[in-house]
């Protein structure tokens, strides 16, 4: 290693220098040599700095130093980012495995629409946008209370979108009167409640009266999804006397004014809780009434097993409403011939999702379908699921 010696004996005005420079490049050496032109500047970077006093000597590290300083930080910095990348790849290894959530319940909150909540001041109205497109208009002083006084204060309004065919299946819903098939373009829940107290209203009486201008009246806007026909109307739950609480299994026409923007339905609602844009099938032939029955040996603890009719070139969906141990449709409302998936799905005794689909079965007279429902991961099923839409 190349050193600069500087003896004690110099008697130059750097013999007792600023520790932070050397003699200036140059100057005799006591040897007579001349200090060779490396460092005439300040020693910034050197290990050791100094100057020479009384019988002793100051070994300075030349450029070499630092060359070789720099080449040793390099080779520790590469050993580090090795080790560190190994034990990384390790890592990696043991956890290679993740845990994957299967359960009925994750899959059901991962595959349905959260219900939105909206506050609405009763006296002024107002309009609410839903997350998939839906508007609700409500005029001022739409409200009523159980004993038909107007509603005053804030309500909370609640909807429930079902606008797709996966939706309808999480729901539980179905596209039927008691006779017909429907081509739905939709389907709602509509919930408004006091907010300082929780109780729930419904539209006043001038809500009822069919306004076709749609002036002053509740006013909803669903959007198209595409290829949904134009010929639809509003259908109601079969069970007139108070809007259905839960998923219907029956639709019936309602008269209200029913009517189409660029890209929407658009009618009145004469109450709320349950409402669709539905329109009749119309499919040829002769009707008939349809059996499916799940097998369940093999599954422990089965619960909430339902089935549908998952047609897949119109806009329908139809859950079996159960009869003992079997599902069936309505009398005679089936079309002979009519293809459709027919779909189980359910959950076991230990929370994991069952389902079975049977595709593209043609359902002839009086057909019986048997189906066995098996444990299924989430991401089969969300992929038929998304599927069908």
């Amino acid at each position: 290693m190349q050193k600069i010696i500087i003896p004690a004996a110099d008697s130059s005005p750097f013999r007792k220098c600023h520790p932070g420079f050397l003699k200036t490049a140059g100057m005799a050496e006591a040897d007579g040599s001349t200090i060779k032109p490396v460092y005439s500047m300040p020693l910034y970077g050197l290990l050791r700095q100094g100057c020479a006093d009384n019988n002793s000597k100051i070994l300075l590290t030349s450029k070499l130093i630092n060359t070789k300083n720099n080449q040793m930080k390099k080779v520790f910095n590469l050993l580090t980012i090795i080790a560190l990348s190994t034990l990384v790849l390790l890592s990696c290894k043991k956890s290679d495995t993740i845990a994957v959530d299967d359960s009925f319940a994750t899959f059901l909150t991962n595959n349905t629409d959260a219900i939105q909540t909206f506050t609405v001041d009763a006296a002024t109205g107002g309009t609410v946008t839903c997350k998939r497109g839906t508007k609700i208009t409500f005029p001022p002083n739409s409200f009523a209370n159980p004993d038909n006084s107007v509603t005053t204060g804030n309500v909370l309004v609640t909807v429930k979108e079902a606008l797709l065919k996966k939706q309808w299946i999480m729901e539980g819903l179905s596209a039927t009167t008691q006779t017909e098939m429907l081509v739905s373009g939709g389907m709602l829940d509509i919930a408004v409640k006091r907010q300082a107290d929780g109780v729930e209203v419904k539209p006043t009486p001038t809500m009822l009266v069919p306004t076709p201008s749609l002036v002053n009246v509740i006013k909803v806007e669903v959007p198209r999804i595409e290829n949904r026909p134009d010929t639809l109307r509003l259908f109601v739950p079969v069970i007139q006397a108070a809007p259905s609480v839960g998923p219907p299994s029956a639709w019936a026409a309602s008269y209200y004014p029913f009517g189409n923007g660029s890209n929407s339905y658009v009618f009145q609602l004469p109450q709320f809780r349950w409402v669709n844009c539905d329109g009749l099938a119309n499919q040829p032939g002769v009707k008939t009434t349809i059996k499916v029955t799940p097998d369940l040996t093999g599954v422990t603890g089965a619960t909430g097993v339902q089935v549908m009719l998952v047609y897949r070139n119109i806009s329908t969906v139809i859950t079996l409403p159960p009869s003992g141990s079997f599902m069936q449709s309505y009398p005679n409302s089936i079309p002979v011939g009519s293809v459709a998936d027919v779909v189980c799905i359910g959950k076991d005794g230990a929370g994991k999702i069952i389902f079975a689909v049977l595709p593209a079965t043609t359902l002839t007279a009086n057909i019986t379908v048997p189906v066995k429902p098996v444990v299924k991961d989430a991401t089969t099923v969300t992929a038929y699921l998304n599927s069908i839409n």
